[in-house]
């Protein structure tokens, strides 16, 4: 198989598994838990920013359609795991892939807080365009938010190791990091 071909195809499969996660998340009324990051993760640190952003644009966008259908604000509610992919993907690709332990938990974690301010940026928009505008909604629980993501961050960390050693067994950075 060549290289754009495996490509497309692991694109594929992290975009499946982010939106199979997505619906094994814990919906609170002012956060969400979720591991439906973790496929975007591995994306960008498997090939870098391009499979990163497609990974997480394409699952948040199936996400979208399949819970709420499509909106206004839908594509804005794609951009933050896709932004997500984005950065994590060049901080990667810049480091030649060869990532320490605690350079991939500084990415992962830098990466939460950019995904909280963007989710929060998102609620913002979508709450003045609809109408349910509450600063309390959309502010107030930004700190407990910013910890989820931090949690989700440590977690991801803790297994991103051994999931990025099984992956690289059939995607080799040699062969889709180009």
């Amino acid at each position: 198989m060549n290289t754009k071909t495996r490509k497309i195809t692991l694109t594929a499969i992290l975009a499946a598994l982010y939106l199979v996660l997505s619906f094994f998340s814990i919906d609170l009324r002012y956060m969400k838990i979720s591991l439906a990051g973790l496929p975007v993760c591995l994306g960008a640190f498997l090939c870098g920013p391009l499979v990163g952003f497609e990974a997480g644009f394409l699952g948040a966008f199936l996400e979208q359609l399949l819970r709420y259908g499509f909106s206004a604000t839908t594509l804005l509610w794609i951009l933050p795991p896709a932004c997500r992919g984005l950065l994590i993907g060049w901080y990667v690709r810049r480091l030649k892939f060869n990532v320490s332990s605690a350079q991939t938990a500084f990415i992962l974690f830098i990466s939460a807080i950019l995904l909280t301010i963007l989710n929060t940026i998102v609620i913002y928009l979508d709450s003045r365009l609809y109408g349910y505008y509450s600063f309390a909604y959309v502010f107030g629980n930004v700190i407990t938010r910013i910890i989820t993501g931090s949690v989700t961050a440590l977690l991801y960390w803790l297994v991103m190791p051994p999931l990025l050693r099984a992956m690289r067994r059939f995607f080799p950075v040699s062969d889709i990091s180009k």
